[in-house]
């Protein structure tokens, strides 16, 4: 089975992001509309990072760091793709 078709990658973009922030500690984070924004979790920028509830995506535009709830866990915890599955 390759990883595309892995049952846990439907299973991880089924929960929240913001759940998903919340469960790694991200703290700091405001409610702005459909966006949570703070500091970046990854490179500290303060009022750059900024997760977006509707869309289910997080970005931040001073280190480039985006992508979906499996990229936020590879990001913060340092792990693969497959890894951040688990």
């Amino acid at each position: 089975m390759s990883a595309r078709d892995d049952h846990r990658i439907q299973d991880a973009r089924k929960r929240a992001i913001e759940k998903v922030a919340e469960l790694l500690d991200i703290r700091d984070l405001k409610r702005a509309g459909r966006e949570m924004v703070g500091p970046c979790p990854m490179c500290g920028g303060t009022d750059r990072f900024s997760i977006n509830t509707q869309k289910q995506l997080f970005n931040c535009r001073k280190c480039g760091a985006a992508g979906d709830q499996i990229k936020l866990v590879e990001l913060v915890r340092g792990l693969s793709f497959i890894a951040a599955l688990d």
